[in-house]
C-alpha cells in the first residue's frame, strides 16, 4: 500500500523506507552468518578425532564481534578434555 506524501515530507519518507530496508538487511546478514558458523562448527565436529568422541561433541560457536556491513569475529572453542 502506497501512502501519498507531501513533497516536503518526501526526504522523511524515503529515510523511513532506507532505515526498514537496511534493518532487514542486517537482521538477514546477521541470521546467515551465526548459521555459517553452526555449519563450521559442525563441519570441526566431524573432522576431529574420534578416539572417545568427548573432544568433537565439545566444540562449539560464539560470536564475539559483529558489525554490519563487513566485520564479523567467532571464536571456536572446545571444552577441556580430562583423563
Amino acid at each position: 500500500m502506497m501512502a501519498n506524501v507531501k513533497i516536503d515530507g518526501l526526504a522523511d519518507a524515503v529515510m523511513k523506507e532506507l532505515a526498514e530496508y537496511n534493518q532487514e538487511v542486517t537482521d538477514g546478514i546477521k541470521k546467515d552468518i551465526r548459521t555459517v558458523a553452526k555449519e563450521c562448527a559442525k563441519e570441526i565436529k566431524i573432522s576431529s578425532p574420534k578416539d572417545t568422541g568427548e573432544y568433537a561433541k565439545s566444540w562449539s560457536t560464539k560470536v564475539l564481534f559483529m558489525r554490519v556491513p563487513m566485520i564479523f569475529e567467532f571464536q571456536f572453542t572446545t571444552k577441556s578434555i580430562t583423563s
